[in-house]
C-alpha cells in the first residue's frame, strides 16, 4: 500500500482536511444519498465557493470571456483556448528536486485559506480549481500525499464520472501533470472537448485503436467492471514504450465520458512518447508555450500567450501533437500486443 510522503504529519489524510470540509455538501449527500446527491453537492460547492473566495469568483469570470479559436487536425476540430493565468500551470517545475523542494499546493496546509472541499468515496475529496481551462472545473484530490499514478486510479474516475455525469481527466507524471508529487485526477462538466463529439460508436470492437493523431485508444466497455479489465490490459502493453525506463508507469493521458442514454462509459487513453514539445524550450519566433496534458490531447489546446494563440495553425498543431503522442513505428507495435 502506498503511503505519505515522510513529514506529511501524524494525523490522519481525513483529519488534516477537517477544518476545509463543506458540510452542507456533505449533508446534502447524506440526505439524498451518493447516487442522487453528489452532482447536487459538488456543484452547490462550486457555488459557494464563488460567492466566498475572491479568486476563484475573479477566475469564474474571466472563463465566461475566455478567447476560443479552432483550427483543424486530420479533419477535426482543435480548440484553442487563450487563457493567460495557466502560464503557472504550464511552466510548472519538472524535476524531481525542484517538486520537492516547493510546497505542495494540494495538501491541505498550502491551500489558500478559502477553500473548501467535499469528500468522495473514501480517500478522497473535490476541491474547485482556482485556475480553471473549463467553467466550472474540479479537481478529485487524494486525502494523502501520494505520487500521480495510474494505478487504481480508473475506478475513481469511472465513479465520478457515473454519479455526476462529469468528466474526468487524469495526466501523468511528465504527461501535463503539474502537480506530479500529489494524487489527483481534473473533472469538468461536458461539452468542452472535442473528443466528445469524435468518440466511437458504441456497440463496436471493445478496443479501438484510431489511426487519426493523437492516436487515441477507445475502451468500449459495457460496464464499468469490463472498462477497468481492458485498461489493465491496454497498460500492460503500454509498457514496453515507459518515456524513461525508471518510469513508474508508461506515459499516458486518461480521459473518462460518463455513460448515457446513446452509450455506456468510455475510456480514452492517449499514449504519450514525450513531456514537451521541442518549442516549449526554442527561443523568438520558434517558441511556444505549451506543455500538453489531457485537455489538449482531447482537443483543447491550452495557450497562456497571446502571440502562441494568435499564431498557432493547423500545421503548428500537428507538429505538436506528433512530436509528444507515440510513434507511427511504436504505434504499430502497440497494435500487434493489444489487438493481435
Amino acid at each position: 500500500m502506498r503511503t505519505g510522503r515522510k513529514g506529511s504529519g501524524q494525523m490522519t489524510g481525513l483529519e488534516r482536511w477537517e477544518s476545509r470540509i463543506y458540510k452542507d455538501g456533505v449533508d446534502l449527500i447524506e440526505h439524498q444519498g451518493s447516487e442522487a446527491g453528489l452532482e447536487k453537492a459538488v456543484l452547490a460547492l462550486y457555488e459557494q465557493q464563488v460567492r466566498t473566495w475572491p479568486l476563484l469568483a475573479a477566475a469564474s469570470r474571466l472563463m465566461d470571456g475566455v478567447e476560443l479559436r479552432t483550427v483543424e487536425l486530420d479533419g477535426r476540430p482543435v480548440r484553442l483556448q487563450h487563457n493567460p493565468a495557466r502560464i503557472v500551470n504550464v511552466s510548472a517545475p519538472t524535476s524531481a528536486e525542484e517538486v520537492a523542494n516547493r510546497p505542495c499546493p494540494l495538501c491541505p496546509h498550502n491551500m489558500p485559506d478559502k477553500q473548501m472541499a467535499l469528500p468522495f468515496l473514501d480517500e478522497w475529496l473535490v476541491v474547485c480549481n482556482p485556475l480553471p481551462i473549463f467553467k466550472p472545473h474540479f479537481v478529485l484530490v487524494n486525502r494523502n500525499h501520494l505520487a500521480q499514478s495510474a494505478d487504481e486510479i480508473l475506478p475513481v474516475m469511472l465513479e465520478f464520472s457515473r454519479l455526476t455525469g462529469f468528466v474526468t481527466l487524469y495526466n501523468g507524471p511528465g504527461c501535463g501533470a503539474s502537480i506530479p508529487d500529489h494524487l489527483h485526477v481534473q473533472a469538468a462538466a461536458p461539452g468542452w472537448l472535442p473528443l466528445e463529439e469524435q468518440a466511437p460508436e458504441p456497440g463496436g470492437a471493445e478496443i479501438v485503436m484510431e489511426d487519426l493523431l493523437p492516436y487515441r485508444i477507445y475502451l468500449n466497455a459495457r460496464d464499468s467492471s469490463l472498462a477497468e479489465k481492458l485498461f489493465e490490459r491496454t497498460m500492460r502493453a503500454l509498457e514496453q514504450f515507459k518515456l524513461d525506463k525508471e518510469d513508474s508507469e508508461p506515459g499516458m493521458n486518461i480521459v473518462v465520458l460518463a455513460a448515457n442514454a446513446n452509450r455506456p462509459p468510455l475510456v480514452a487513453v492517449h499514449p504519450r512518447s514525450k513531456h514537451r514539445p521541442d518549442c516549449y524550450y526554442a527561443e523568438g519566433d520558434l517558441r511556444c508555450v505549451i506543455s500538453p496534458g489531457s485537455a489538449d490531447m482531447a482537443g483543447m489546446m491550452i495557450l497562456p500567450r497571446r502571440e502562441d494563440f494568435s499564431r498557432l495553425d493547423s500545421a503548428g498543431v500537428r507538429a505538436i501533437i506528433e512530436e509528444v503522442c507515440l510513434k507511427p513505428s511504436n504505434r504499430d507495435r502497440l497494435r500487434e500486443t493489444l489487438l493481435g
